[in-house]
């Protein structure tokens, strides 16, 4: 969520540039109050989940979730097979030269 606000924050900074620089002041406040929205909103999601946390009950995070962490949790297999498959041709080139 963290991240989500920087990319929000940096996009809402960009755009009120573009607005300040076309003499467009609406446009920035707009952009301003939209980016104000959503940390506010993100802030209350988190704040929901704190206080559910302090509960029994169990924290649903699989909303966080990135999809970069799907290839991040494949990442160790990939290198297992690609180890194996290494290992394998190795030993077939190695018993093809005896």
């Amino acid at each position: 969520m963290d991240f989500r606000n920087h990319v929000i924050i940096a996009i809402g900074v960009t755009a009120g540039l573009i607005a300040s620089l076309l003499r467009f002041s609406l446009l920035d406040t707009l952009v301003g109050l939209m980016v104000a929205c959503l940390i506010l909103k993100s802030g209350l999601e988190l704040a929901y989940e704190l206080i559910r946390s302090m509960g029994e009950e169990e924290v649903d995070v699989s909303h966080y979730h990135f999809t970069i962490t799907k290839h991040y949790d494949r990442f160790p297999q990939i290198n297992l097979r690609n180890w194996m498959l290494f290992l394998i041709d190795k030993n077939n080139i190695l018993n093809l030269l005896n």
